[in-house]
């Protein structure tokens, strides 16, 4: 499919007055953009922000102007069938990243998949930095584009989640990654097919793109639908291939690259280093520039994050996981992996649940014998599945709590100083049920842990 991305930023010039839907930070920043190129701006939010007084309108979504708008901006957190995106048809309707597009003219790495990506992301543009020092990050892994999109003038690394591209024509990214697809966000997309076609908007229809994907990723997609797409490669070893995981290599059909001392433990981490790498290559960085730069990647904050000792102090043996970044099981299961040996493992899940099975975590929790602690909304929605599980097996623990300072009140009393102990808080859940976001829910996380098994 193409798109005329030349007639759009026609048309957004004809236009005088806009409404963002919405008032995150993306909302905000484009806004922002939209006000400095001469705009009218009004803003629709439950709860209006009062940062935009003064150089915006704003009011409640249940109540907008009479006065329809010549540009609609969708924040991606808004749902598709919002009243107020029916009664404006014939209204020019953007996501925040396609509004940005167009003001960029350089080349867009694009990156999506249901986990790994803002790993992917950050590696890809730590790995390009040191050939292209004006490197950009941004999109949903916090900063928008639209923040940028105007100054930068290297290359920009994107983050994209399966909401900005379902509001996006086909973007027509350069070079793309879909690392990976797992149920998730199916109460907005209903069915895995919508939501692998989401994903597949990163990709472009140009001669000189490439998108990197996984051949597991094409059996969600419609039937026929992919078999014309003749830039993709895939993670697998040739002929399949051009990009895989050896040992502790990444090899590609050319160069290969040492991994052993990346910072990173996992084999979804590797796999997220090689896709990095791949799109590196793309860039034409050389083998030399990709791999001085491998080992110096520390990883993202809230993203199976080891909490310094300094803060556990009471607690020597005991070392605390923050996986926070965690929303599904798919990405638990991930970064937990093979149960460290020696150690009693405590394992903290809770949050708004996604509309996936838990019979692959009742599998590992099978083996692994965790101690299991759930809170929020989860605590109630998994309550009978959890205790006919236990049932069968016996040997299982669990405790059902109404938050999270409730779990590491009950985690204290189950914890021996002196003794090996692994926490793991990797909540499988939206955090919507209690904190804003994922990052709210690490921090909170954090101070609970320093305030409880700290020195203070």
């Amino acid at each position: 499919m193409f798109f005329d991305w030349e007639e759009l930023e026609k048309s957004i010039f004809q236009c005088k007055s806009a409404w963002v839907l919405g008032g995150g930070i993306s909302g905000e920043s484009a806004g922002k953009l939209l006000k400095t190129l001469g705009f009218e701006v009004h803003l629709l939010d439950q709860k209006p922000n009062s940062n935009w007084d003064g150089w915006a309108s704003t009011s409640v979504d249940t109540n907008p102007p009479e006065k329809k708008p010549d540009l609609l901006i969708k924040s991606p957190g808004i749902l598709p069938w919002h009243p107020i995106l029916k009664n404006l048809r014939d209204t020019l309707v953007l996501s925040e990243i396609c509004l940005a597009k167009l003001f960029f003219k350089g080349t867009i790495i694009g990156i999506t998949g249901t986990d790994g990506k803002s790993t992917t992301t950050a590696l890809t543009a730590h790995l390009l930095a040191g050939t292209y020092p004006e490197t950009k990050m941004g999109g949903n892994i916090g900063v928008p584009f639209s923040s940028f999109c105007r100054e930068a003038k290297g290359p920009v690394v994107l983050e994209l989640s399966s909401y900005q591209l379902e509001d996006s024509p086909p973007l027509d990214v350069k070079f793309s990654a879909i690392t990976n697809l797992a149920e998730d966000h199916l109460e907005r997309h209903g069915n895995m097919e919508n939501y692998a076609l989401a994903k597949w908007k990163i990709r472009s229809n140009k001669k000189d793109s490439v998108c990197l994907t996984q051949s597991k990723f094409l059996k969600y997609m419609p039937k026929n639908s992919w078999e014309i797409a003749s830039n993709l490669e895939f993670f697998a070893p040739p002929p399949r291939g051009s990009f895989w995981i050896e040992e502790n290599k990444i090899r590609t059909t050319k160069f290969t690259y040492d991994a052993s001392q990346f910072s990173l433990s996992g084999s979804h981490n590797l796999e997220n280093l090689a896709f990095a790498i791949r799109l590196c290559e793309l860039m034409a960085v050389s083998p030399d520039g990709i791999q001085n730069r491998i080992n110096s990647f520390r990883g993202l904050p809230f993203r199976f994050e080891t909490c310094p000792k300094e803060w556990t102090k009471k607690y020597p043996k005991t070392k605390f996981i923050n996986d926070s970044k965690a929303t599904n099981f798919h990405s638990t299961l991930a970064g937990l992996g093979n149960p460290i040996p020696n150690s009693q493992l405590f394992l903290i899940l809770g949050g708004i649940p996604k509309k996936e099975s838990l019979d692959p975590f009742f599998g590992w929790w099978q083996i692994s014998k965790a101690s299991l602690f759930v809170y929020g909304q989860a605590s109630k929605d998994w309550k009978n599945a959890i205790e006919s599980f236990a049932l069968t097996n016996q040997n299982l623990t669990y405790q059902l709590c109404e938050n999270l300072d409730q779990v590491i009140l009950n985690l204290k009393e189950q914890l021996i100083p002196d003794k090996a102990n692994l926490v793991i808080f990797s909540p499988a859940c939206a955090s919507f049920d209690q904190f804003k976001n994922f990052e709210e829910r690490g921090s909170h996380f954090n101070s609970l842990i320093q305030g409880t098994f700290g020195t203070s």
